[in-house]
């Protein structure tokens, strides 16, 4: 469909990774190695905060439920994702 994709092992990775390009938008899982993805949100906006970020998740129909919603992210996605999911 046309879009370039930047794959970081880590959330440190990703932010080491994020003031080299140029991003449309950030994909984060919540939980991860060495950094969470709440972390990596907030290192995001704070580098670029016109850069959206989407936080794809298995916690969160948990999220949602709590109504926890982490000020960096702009959207929760729960995992699995479906093709049918729209």
């Amino acid at each position: 469909m046309g879009h370039d994709v930047v794959a970081a092992r880590s959330g440190i990775e990703a932010i080491e990774r994020f003031p080299t390009d140029e991003f449309d938008v950030v994909i984060t899982d919540r939980a991860m190695p060495g950094m969470n993805g709440d972390d990596v949100a907030a290192a995001v906006k704070k580098a670029d905060s016109a850069v959206p970020v989407i936080m794809l998740t298995g916690f969160g129909a948990m999220m949602e439920f709590s109504g926890e919603q982490p000020e960096s992210v702009g959207l929760i996605v729960s995992k699995p994702l479906t093709m049918d999911a729209g």
